[in-house]
């Protein structure tokens, strides 16, 4: 038994005696760029340390740059020099109406585009835009443009004109454009 506890003693031991020399290496390595040569030392000039703080400025750019591009999500739209797309997290499901029953509904999909003027959390805005835009599909919907074809370019731009002009009251400057990504139209089995 003196030997099974004298074996565990010597691997516990050794075990942290391993340990400790790991972390004297691994610390000795890390200080390895501060050790400066003697000769090198001597003849010294100022071209060391202005490389040593160019060096920190760029490790600076490199993270303030990586935090800039981390930003965002989905859902979101973030400012830049291009143009930035709000894009809506459920679809617009719209009824169409006729002799005062439900004929069909349409389910429709948009995104804003945005440009530069656009304030960077437009995105917060999303459900002013949605309520804007449900107001004036069913406005749309009543007036019976949803009864005629879907297909036609007419009917194309006036959802897009009137959506456009909800979604500049709400946002002044920013808005580009809305985009109609997808009508899918599925008619009342009734």
């Amino acid at each position: 038994m003196f030997k099974s506890v004298l074996k565990t003693f010597i691997l516990i031991v050794a075990v942290i005696g391993g340990a400790v020399g790991a972390s004297f290496v691994k610390s000795s390595i890390g200080s390895a760029p501060a050790v400066v040569d003697s000769a090198h030392d001597k003849t010294k000039d100022d071209h060391g340390d202005k490389s040593h703080k160019k060096d920190k400025k760029q490790k600076k750019d490199k993270k303030q740059k990586k935090e800039s591009k981390s930003k965002g999500g989905h859902g979101e739209a973030v400012k830049s020099d291009k143009v930035d797309y709000l894009k809506f997290k459920r679809q617009f499901v719209i009824p169409v109406m006729n002799d005062k029953k439900i004929d069909s509904l349409l389910i429709m999909n948009f995104n804003l585009e945005l440009n530069e003027d656009a304030p960077s959390d437009s995105f917060q805005l999303e459900p002013k835009f949605r309520d804007a835009f449900m107001r004036d599909l069913l406005e749309l919907s009543n007036q019976g443009l949803f009864s005629d074809d879907l297909t036609s370019p007419k009917t194309f731009e006036i959802i897009r004109e009137t959506l456009l002009g909800s979604s500049r009251r709400i946002l002044e400057e920013g808005v580009e454009n809305v985009l109609i990504l997808d009508i899918v139209r599925r008619d009342s089995e009734l």
